[in-house]
């Protein structure tokens, strides 16, 4: 059956990732991605396996490969090992090639589960490639790296201590050029929000101590409504529902 497939190829896949070759870039992020989005539990060897592979060839990894595989990574709950350091630090050299998704989606990630401080260069970075990007920006773009820049928020503000993560986030934020950027390109593109996305956009609101681009909650009140109206809404809690496509 269906089982005994899934075994086999689980099987094949840690001894493929235990031998010299190992997987390639593409190859880890995409294995560690797909166990994720089937609910699969891979066996800790086969894990710690990908995982180190990965970490020795974070050099090799693009954007994309990045945010799958830490997002994988995150919802099969594995500890996060040398992989995470060495591809937030890989995500830093390649921060030009980010798509709006994959800026999103690691944010999204790393607020949802800190699996790893976020380090002040890779804060600086996703903020400037955010901004260069805005325009690109999907619904649920904005309203993921707003969910997870309140999320950041609330969590740097409740810890004590003067760390660096803490004061990087905070920096962020009350510079406010993110947040106008993101702000502008919700109002723009509001009619295309989901009732989901406004509820985590609204919340986000707030949650940060900064206001938003002036007319951000009127428009998403008119598509609450507009939705509301035409039975697509309602129900709908925070909860940064990041996902790949």
């Amino acid at each position: 059956g269906g089982t005994a497939v899934f075994e086999g190829l689980l099987r094949r896949a840690e001894t493929l990732a235990t031998s010299r070759e190992g997987f390639t870039p593409r190859g880890s992020a995409n294995l560690v991605f797909s166990l994720a989005s089937l609910r699969l539990c891979p066996s800790a060897p086969l894990l710690s396996a990908i995982s180190l592979g990965a970490e020795r060839q974070a050099a090799h990894f693009n954007p994309q490969d990045i945010t799958s595989f830490l997002w994988g990574l995150s919802k099969l709950g594995a500890a996060p090992g040398g992989a995470v350091p060495a591809l937030l630090r890989r995500a830093v050299v390649t921060a030009s090639g980010f798509t709006p998704q994959d800026v999103s989606l690691l944010m999204w990630t790393l607020a949802k589960t800190q699996m790893a401080p976020i380090l002040p260069d890779l804060l600086a970075a996703m903020e400037d490639r955010a901004i260069a990007t805005v325009e690109r920006f999907k619904p649920q773009d904005v309203a993921n790296l707003l969910w997870a820049l309140a999320t950041l928020h609330a969590e740097a503000e409740s810890t004590s201590g003067p760390k660096s993560t803490s004061r990087g986030v905070l920096d962020v934020i009350r510079r406010t050029k993110l947040l106008d950027a993101l702000g502008r390109r919700a109002v723009s593109i509001s009619g295309d929000f989901d009732f989901q996305n406004v509820v985590n956009l609204v919340w986000a609101h707030a949650k940060l101590r900064e206001p938003l681009e002036e007319g951000v909650l009127a428009a998403m009140d008119r598509q609450a409504s507009s939705l509301l109206m035409a039975g697509r809404g309602g129900g709908a809690l925070p909860q940064g529902g990041a996902k790949l496509p």
